[in-house]
């Protein structure tokens, strides 16, 4: 576009541009209405659908210097494009597939399994789910309706690394020690001490077996012994720590080498010897004293009130899992465990019909022209020094990414080879939760034996998820399908376009690795003072001038969050302090435009609209997040001939990379 002869970027004299801006509005009138013919070069559907979006959206009439938000938000208030809305649609869709399939006794494609997993949960088979409750507390010797051997350390080593049910502690893999492989952090299991009601007792296990009243006054007596016993253990100083290889456990308290053996063989034989005994292990020094009271030889607790704390247990986790709770199954809670239980399989049938590798791949390019920017962005920064710069590509180089689908789910073939061993999900609900936790609980002990990050310490990945995550303390970046799809990512559309929408909110996600919290984490998440005292002075500085700006906004009415500043700091950082990168980025994309007219927007300008595309009508509904970051750049005044002074072309600007 061009305005009264003048090109973006130019300048006549002063008089000349006042005359000009009076006699000319930025963007000029159109009458016409769209057609695809209109865009001659736009040959997907998801093109043709953001350029109408964006004909429709744009107001002509309004000046975008005064309140570029109002400019590109106020001619369409649907929500049309409402992110969380089609979040929602995409997810009806996902159940649907769910409920329709038609799944077989056997042979059943990993999809078909989670699909077989909902509905067993919404059929609400009570007495099934009973009869596998009673039969896996039977396996493991403790049906407290006969008598049975019943050995208590080694099902309590069974239940942590095979089963998954925490009886006593639960076990989190922790890098506290980088240089080495990932130690496990033994801790007391928040329910292991607590003392239900002889109600909320009886109420689980009528359910489940016939009780008699003996059985529950002996379970919560045997719950308050162990109390009683973990009361008696004073708390440590600062409340210290053992460090130990794992087989040592029973010797770390008056070197009980009896229950060392004792523990070391639970772990044999439970593991079958995956899991090496020398691997480090921590525990707070009176945990480890409440395990040797526990399961020493003359233990202070008897085997029966073990074997009864240990039923209700078990009882209660999956009493909850099999959903005994009210008189129909919860639908909603069955559609969000089989997303939890199996987050890569339930979405996967659609989003393998939607999600291509095409799509992922162009999120992929245009991410490495992102970062590529971004690197020379920091190589050239003014007021970086040359420690702190080093630190900033590092942290950009050893950046993590997961774009689309994880590695080993990229494909269909992918997914029913990870899920080749669980068992067919053709009986009771209970009993499909009862293998699918051991299913999950091996994959995750041999992630964690393969060196790999464990599965309940990273962030869940929810193929409809519709935000880009960054996480500092793993210096992850995470781009599931559902954002590769509209109202962020449109396929086959002008570069400016998905830099505008997509892109930004890649940036974003990325500048929250240098915000004020993120930068005190290193390129492999570790807490670490990576910026210089010169460098951190300087950034000060430089987060100081958005702040000024902020306000500056915020009396001209362009900036309304309803939260204060403060609280939404990290956040108008993000947005602003990369978006050049975005800018430079997208005027170096090869990608041109052969488009007809869309409201006679230059593709500089499109490029500007789709910036602040996500924030009109309900999507998210922040002006401050359309026009905060473009008051701040000065190519955006230009590209929109706004003058000096004016409400989004206000000086000074700061410039931050």
């Amino acid at each position: 576009m061009t305005r009264g002869g003048t090109k973006a970027g130019t300048r006549g004299t002063k008089a000349h541009e006042d005359e000009s801006r009076r006699s000319r509005p930025h963007v000029r009138p159109t009458t016409r209405t769209t057609s695809q013919a209109d865009f001659p070069g736009c040959t997907t559907e998801d093109c043709q659908k953001i350029l109408r979006r964006i004909q429709s959206s744009v107001d002509k009439n309004l000046d975008p210097c005064s309140n570029f938000h109002s400019f590109v938000c106020d001619a369409d208030q649907t929500g049309a494009y409402n992110a969380e809305d089609i979040k929602r649609r995409v997810l009806l869709q996902i159940r649907h597939q769910l409920d329709s399939e038609d799944v077989p006794a056997n042979g059943q494609t990993a999809f078909q399994k989670s699909a077989a997993f909902y509905q067993k949960c919404k059929s609400f088979d009570k007495t099934g789910s009973a009869t596998a409750i009673r039969g896996f507390l039977t396996e493991h010797g403790m049906d407290i309706t006969a008598g049975m051997s019943f050995d208590p350390l080694a099902i309590v080593v069974r239940f942590m690394f095979v089963e998954g049910i925490s009886l006593v502690f639960d076990v989190i893999v922790t890098n506290i020690y980088p240089q080495d492989s990932a130690s496990l952090f033994l801790s007391l299991h928040e329910d292991f001490t607590s003392v239900p009601s002889g109600n909320e007792v009886r109420t689980v296990l009528s359910d489940i077996i016939q009780i008699e009243q003996n059985i529950v006054t002996n379970i919560v007596d045997a719950r308050r012994n162990i109390k009683m016993l973990l009361d008696g253990i004073p708390p440590t100083a600062n409340e210290s720590f053992i460090v130990f290889p794992l087989s040592k456990l029973g010797e770390m308290t008056e070197n009980d080498t009896d229950l060392s053996a004792r523990w070391t063989k639970a772990l044999l034989n439970s593991t079958d010897s995956r899991l090496p005994g020398d691997r480090r292990a921590i525990m707070f020094q009176r945990y480890v004293v409440l395990f040797h009271r526990l399961f020493k030889l003359n233990s202070e607790i008897s085997e029966n009130d073990l074997r009864l704390s240990f039923v209700w247990r078990t009882a209660q986790y999956l009493y909850g899992a099999a959903l005994f709770r009210g008189s129909k199954p919860d639908e909603d809670r069955c559609f969000l465990d089989v997303r939890q239980k199996f987050p890569n399989t339930a979405s996967s049938k659609f989003f393998f019909s939607v999600v291509n590798a095409s799509r992922v791949d162009a999120v992929r390019t245009m991410f490495r022209a992102i970062i590529d920017e971004l690197q020379d962005s920091f190589r050239n920064s003014p007021w970086m020094d040359d420690a702190t710069r080093q630190g900033a590509r590092m942290k950009v180089t050893e950046l993590k990414k997961t774009i689309g689908y994880r590695p080993e789910f990229g494909t269909e073939k992918d997914v029913n080879a990870f899920y080749r061993d669980l068992p067919s999900m053709t009986r009771s609900y209970c009993k499909n939760y009862i293998d699918l936790l051991k299913f999950n609980t091996k994959m995750r002990w041999d992630r964690v034996l393969a060196g790999l990050p464990d599965p309940e310490s990273q962030r869940p990945y929810e193929l409809h998820s519709v935000s880009v995550a960054y996480s500092e303390k793993s210096n992850e970046i995470q781009v599931p399908p559902g954002v590769i799809l509209e109202p962020t990512f449109f396929f086959g559309a002008p570069p400016g376009v998905n830099y505008g929408i997509l892109g930004r909110l890649l940036m974003h996600a990325l500048m929250h690795g240098f915000d004020e919290t993120g930068r005190r984490y290193n390129a492999v998440g570790k807490m670490a003072n990576w910026f210089s005292n010169a460098s951190v002075a300087k950034y000060k500085r430089q987060t100081d001038c958005y702040e000024k700006l902020y306000r500056d906004g915020e009396t001209k009415g362009l900036v309304t969050f309803p939260a204060p500043y403060a609280d939404n700091r990290r956040t108008y950082l993000a947005d602003t302090i990369g978006s050049m990168s975005v800018t430079r980025a997208y005027q170096k994309d090869p990608g041109g435009s052969t488009l007809g007219n869309v409201k006679d927007l230059t593709k500089d300008q499109l490029f500007y609209v789709s910036w602040c595309l996500l924030w009109c009508g309900t999507s998210y509904g922040d002006p401050s997040r359309c026009n905060l970051p473009l008051m701040n750049s000065q190519h955006f005044s230009d590209t929109f001939f706004c003058d000096a002074g004016s409400n989004m072309n206000p000086s000074p600007k700061c410039v931050f990379w």
